[in-house]
């Protein structure tokens, strides 16, 4: 099984760009400005850069939500262009990374699927990483990594 975090149990190690992320917001901040890694602020409390992460070579919007300087958690979202978006992107790409972290992690510590969702979470330490698909007006997959128990 991969190490895809370091010995310290609260820091995620992204692969592209090459960034160690802890709870702390200004770390990260130094980070991106020292890679020159194109990032904005979507919203207040909401920073968004692009990347690579679990060791696959999926290309992913990594979404920061930070309050009083701590990141609360991170989203990860996959980057599909418009002309190649099918109806089913959701449910092949829940799958796909599904296969990604269970070779990179092993089997989920929980899992579960009802008719409107599916979830699967590993505890890494510090860390939780939660992967699941809602189907509320649509199919939606949520990749989440926090740096405490995440609500479902």
């Amino acid at each position: 099984m991969k190490r895809l975090f370091r010995c310290q149990s609260n820091v995620l190690m992204l692969d592209e760009p090459k960034l160690c992320i802890s709870s702390r917001m200004k770390p990260l901040l130094r980070q991106l400005r020292a890679s020159e890694v194109h990032y904005h602020m979507a919203a207040p409390g909401y920073l968004v850069f692009p990347g690579k992460a679990f060791h696959c070579d999926i290309l992913l919007n990594i979404g920061v939500h930070f309050k009083a300087g701590r990141i609360q958690f991170l989203e990860f979202f996959r980057v599909i262009p418009p002309e190649q978006r099918k109806g089913d992107d959701a449910a092949a790409s829940y799958a796909e990374l599904s296969a990604v972290l269970r070779r990179a992690y092993g089997s989920p510590a929980e899992a579960e699927e009802r008719e409107d969702c599916r979830w699967e979470q590993w505890p890494l330490g510090k860390l939780t990483l939660l992967h699941s698909l809602w189907d509320r007006f649509g199919p939606e997959e949520h990749l989440q990594v926090s740096f405490s128990a995440p609500k479902r």
